[in-house]
């Protein structure tokens, strides 16, 4: 099988879909099938870029198209490129704000139809429409790009859709769309790693990439650092990456009463120095809504590590009983409460799902799934 993703930017390491894209297409080709990319609104180069990327021992084509470029252009360069390779499918990777700043990308359903031309068509939904409700502009922004989507299921007729999310499912198929799930691996591959033997004197607390100043956050924490000590056992708050955002919640955390001797900064690391670093942790720690977490590459590197994930944040006008998996096994692994009991059961069930997130299942699912379709 000949696969071309479209996604909207490849520049590593600073858009998370076109990560995930470059490596579930690896994955593709391992298992046998022939994949490339491109990315149609880069916002990283001023050219368009022709890349070849050597990801281990395979050999990944990208066609890089910049921002800067007319859509009409974009779509030339794309058809002349994708035709060369002739492809039996394009998968598009969706997200609004991707393939346009305001996330209302009018007039690209067209475009593509004229890309897929002589190609099925597979479009995976990492985001949908924004939520609603909180202001008249918000609810416009939703409205509009609920149209949008609508649109694409009618102009572009995917032969398979798959989102991570169930809340995404529920949405789709409320809108009448085929829908399946495709549940998320990470983009941070597990490396093995002698566990050091200071782990179980320190209970860590890992933050990886990104999160959010709240009240959840700041309880959670504070409920969590003061079990610990109870304990007699070392409290520490480990910030894997480095980022400005990382950088703010590291410094607000060290102004709090108790904290101001126990972050750890790792710096950037590469992919596999990540990897030890996770395997530091006794827990992961996000700001992620519990609705979303299955869209969370940072959550699924935690538990890919067999590492439970704590997530105290949750919305308040969203069911979110189903924790953001379809897997009920995963769910058990994500800690709401800050007590010794539900880490120790959160912990046992990591060690029951891997291979429900394992990239080559989950690049297996998605080969049948198309198979399926004909």
């Amino acid at each position: 099988m000949r696969i071309v993703f479209l996604c909207g930017s490849l520049e590593p390491g600073r858009d998370g879909v076109g990560d995930y894209t470059k490596r579930l297409a690896c994955e593709l080709i391992r298992q046998g099938s022939e994949a490339a990319i491109v990315s149609l609104n880069d916002n990283f180069i001023t050219e368009p870029l022709v890349v070849t990327e050597q990801i281990d021992e395979f050999v990944l084509q990208a066609l890089r198209l910049s921002s800067t470029m007319s859509w009409k252009k974009r779509f030339e360069v794309a058809k002349e490129w994708i035709d060369k390779l002739s492809p039996n499918w394009l998968s598009l990777q969706y997200v609004p704000f991707s393939f346009n700043s305001k996330g209302l990308p009018f007039g690209f359903n067209r475009l593509v139809a004229n890309l897929r031309k002589g190609t099925y068509l597979h479009v995976m939904f990492h985001e949908l429409w924004v939520q609603g409700g909180y202001s008249f502009k918000m609810n416009i922004y939703a409205s509009l790009q609920k149209m949008i989507i609508k649109q694409l299921k009618e102009e572009l007729k995917p032969e398979v859709i798959h989102t991570h999310l169930p809340f995404f499912y529920l949405k789709l198929k409320k809108l009448n769309f085929d829908v399946k799930p495709l549940p998320l691996f990470s983009n941070v591959a597990v490396q093995k790693n002698e566990r050091a033997s200071h782990v179980d004197e320190v209970f860590r607390v890992g933050i990886f990439s990104h999160i959010d100043i709240n009240q959840s956050i700041v309880n959670f924490l504070q409920n969590l650092k003061q079990i610990i000590h109870e304990d007699g056992i070392l409290f520490e708050v480990l910030l894997i990456g480095e980022n400005n955002q990382l950088k703010h919640f590291g410094n607000f955390l060290e102004g709090l009463d108790g904290f101001s001797n126990i972050v750890r900064y790792t710096g950037f690391l590469k992919s596999a120095a990540v990897s030890h670093a996770i395997q530091t942790c006794s827990i992961g720690l996000t700001s992620v809504k519990r609705h979303a977490l299955g869209k969370s590459g940072t959550v699924a590197a935690f538990l890919s590590h067999q590492i439970p994930v704590a997530a105290p944040c949750s919305c308040s006008d969203i069911n979110d009983s189903k924790m953001g998996f379809f897997s009920n096994r995963i769910c058990k692994s994500i800690i709401i409460n800050p007590d010794l009991s539900s880490i120790n059961q959160a912990k046992i069930a990591t060690e029951t799902f891997g291979e429900e997130i394992e990239i080559s299942r989950i690049a297996e699912t998605f080969l049948k799934d198309l198979c399926n379709s004909y």
